[in-house]
């Protein structure tokens, strides 16, 4: 279970706030070709060619990485991964957008964390 959905599921907050923070979220995540840039994983030059490329072939910038062999699958896999987590925690942006208060997020936080780790142990235990 994601955190967004635990708080609807607890009534803390509505979808419909959630969908909004999540909007957020999004919007604020770091441009992908600067992200592989400051993480030492593409040059910033080889970035813009790719982008030009991307953009002169009206294909998404991993697409054209993957046709160019410069990575694998896997690799593809992972930055997208890291790329959805390069925005700023939903429950800072909770907080920001006004919808909680720091000590309310910090207290459904520690509790979503505890609820998910009794998951995982109850789940390893069958």
């Amino acid at each position: 279970m994601r955190l967004g959905d635990y708080l609807v599921q607890r009534k803390v907050l509505s979808a419909h706030q959630i969908l909004k923070a999540l909007a957020e979220q999004r919007r604020r995540r770091k441009f992908l070709p600067l992200l592989l840039v400051d993480l030492g994983a593409l040059e910033d030059h080889r970035a813009l060619s790719f982008c030009s490329q991307a953009d002169e072939q009206g294909e998404d910038f991993l697409d054209v990485l993957l046709q160019e062999n410069f990575i694998s699958q896997e690799q593809c896999h992972i930055i997208r991964e890291t790329w959805m987590r390069s925005g700023p925690p939903l429950g800072r942006l909770l907080v920001e957008l006004g919808f909680m208060d720091e000590a309310t997020r910090q207290e459904l936080l520690d509790e979503f964390e505890a609820e998910k780790s009794l998951e995982a142990n109850l789940a390893a235990l069958l």
